[in-house]
């Protein structure tokens, strides 16, 4: 196949696969119950942040990982 040909190709292939993403996306369904959830129930929302990675006291005294010390 020549270039031309292979690019159609991936570019036919990338539509397709686009189009079914989009279209599984947006699809509608009946969900999980969502129709007779309590509208008034209260939810707990946790947000991670980025201050705790897991470090170790030792790693943070060296500033450098494991793999990297001489």
């Amino acid at each position: 196949m020549n270039t031309r040909a292979l690019r159609r190709t991936g570019l036919i292939v990338g539509a397709l696969t686009t189009s079914a993403l989009v279209l599984a996306g947006c699809a509608g369904g009946s969900g999980s119950g969502s129709a007779t959830a309590d509208q008034n129930e209260k939810v707990e929302l946790t947000i991670a942040t980025f201050n705790d990675f897991g470090y170790t006291d030792e790693l943070a005294s060296t500033g450098r990982p494991r793999s990297a010390r001489s």
